[in-house]
C-alpha cells in the first residue's frame, strides 16, 4: 500500500506527489491501526501488546493510551513505508520498465 507513494516520491520528488495515494495512505493507516487494536502487534519489546477489541474502545482510553496506539500505528507505517522506498531505489531500473510497458500496453 506504500508503494504507490514511494513510487512517487522517488521519480517526481517529495514535494510532487500526488494526491492519487490518498486512498492508498487511508488503506494502510486503517490496517496499522487494526494491526495495533485488534491483534497487539507493534510492541517494542517484541511482546503481543493489550488487544483492543473494538475501534470504539479507542474513544474510552486514557490520552496516554491513545498517543501509545497512535505512535505504534505511525511506526509501522514508516516502517512499510521506508521498506517499499529503500526498495524501489533498489529496483528502480524496473520502476521505470514497468511504468513504460503499462503506458504502452494499458
Amino acid at each position: 500500500l506504500m508503494g504507490g507513494k514511494a513510487a512517487e516520491e522517488l521519480i517526481f520528488g517529495a514535494k510532487n506527489v500526488t494526491a492519487g495515494c490518498t486512498s492508498d495512505l487511508r488503506q494502510a493507516t486503517g490496517l496499522a491501526r487494526r494491526m495495533v487494536m485488534n491483534f497487539g502487534m507493534a510492541s517494542a519489546d517484541g511482546e503481543p501488546g493489550t488487544l483492543y477489541m473494538d475501534v470504539d474502545d479507542y474513544a474510552v482510553l486514557s490520552d496516554e493510551a491513545k498517543h501509545d496506539i497512535d505512535k505504534k500505528t505511525q511506526n509501522l507505517l514508516n516502517n512499510a513505508y521506508s521498506k517499499a522506498a529503500e526498495y524501489l531505489k533498489a529496483h528502480e531500473e524496473e520502476l521505470h520498465h514497468l511504468a513504460k510497458a503499462l503506458i504502452e500496453f494499458e
